[in-house]
């Protein structure tokens, strides 16, 4: 946010400056409208992430590279692709974190959307610190304590998310699989056993969940302190009568890196324009210079 900030503050620095060089009878009322502008800007920045809103979620499209896994039923695993429309706007990849429901290309619903944090998704279906999951008990061995609650389930699988959107890990078979199974047996353990001998490139797969999961739990303290980049739950609002409930899916959103990207084009255009400006006026200058001559 920080570094939006000083961005912003660069950009309408630059932007005033040639204001006040073109226009300079208007630099007062110039600098109250830019103020406005900057203010305006900041907000919709600060507090946008934070609003719970109702959107329509469209899924668009299976896994990209046309990865499953499964023994009954074989199932493509994430990333899908969606647009959400609405309060919230996005079109890309979504990751699934609900093994136990059904959705089919081109389904189209209603979701509430929630960022996941300490206290886990606000409006997540898994629930939150009074709702509570245990490996063990589907008989997974692995060094997680023998429950977790439903907030620690949503920092693991934001950053089994996270793993799968970084350095290219769903375009290899291997990680989209894992990952994407790690994240299904967090809040639905049964799925673990749907992978039972899977071997994929002589990797085991289910041996390749556990430890996903275990570095999850560790690398978020303990399921507590999940501290990547933004993930947004998408959590269904209206069932099908006749399919069900729709699936819940996440997106991983870098807003300073998005902003930052978006900026430095508006910048650059910003610079253009400021430097036929600022040439024109130096022009203007010579030439008043000269018929002084």
């Amino acid at each position: 946010m920080a570094r939006k900030s000083r961005l912003i503050a660069a950009v309408a620095k630059v932007l005033q400056a040639g204001a006040d060089e073109m226009y300079p009878f208007l630099r007062g009322a110039k600098e109250k409208n830019m103020r406005v502008r900057y203010v305006s800007i900041l907000s919709v920045l600060c507090f946008a992430p934070f609003a719970v809103a109702q959107d329509t979620f469209n899924l668009t499209g299976a896994n990209p590279n046309g990865f499953y896994l499964g023994n009954d039923p074989a199932v493509y695993v994430s990333p899908y692709s969606a647009t959400i429309t609405g309060a919230s706007s996005y079109t890309g990849y979504v990751i699934c974190d609900d093994y136990s429901d059904e959705v089919t290309v081109p389904e189209t619903w209603t979701a509430d959307s929630s960022t996941v944090g300490a206290n886990g998704a606000a409006n997540g279906m898994w629930g939150g610190s009074s709702t509570t999951y245990s490996l063990s008990a589907a008989g997974i061995s692995t060094t997680l304590p023998s429950t977790y609650t439903g907030a620690q389930g949503y920092n693991m699988v934001a950053y089994l998310a996270d793993e799968l959107m970084t350095d290219g890990n769903y375009n290899n078979v291997v990680a989209a699989d894992a990952l994407s199974y790690a994240i299904w047996t967090i809040f639905t353990p049964s799925a673990y056993s749907n992978i039972s001998g899977d071997l994929v490139n002589n990797i085991n797969i289910q041996s390749a969940v556990v430890t996903d999961i275990e570095s999850a739990y560790t690398n978020t303290g303990d399921g507590h302190d999940y501290s990547g980049p933004t993930v947004t739950v998408w959590t269904p609002t209206t069932p099908y009568p006749t399919q069900g409930r729709p699936q819940e899916f996440l997106t991983i959103q870098t807003p300073e890196a998005s902003a930052l990207a978006y900026l430095t084009v508006d910048f650059t255009t910003v610079l253009g324009v400021l430097f036929v400006v600022r040439r024109r006026v130096l022009r203007g200058r010579q030439k008043a210079q000269a018929i002084k001559l």
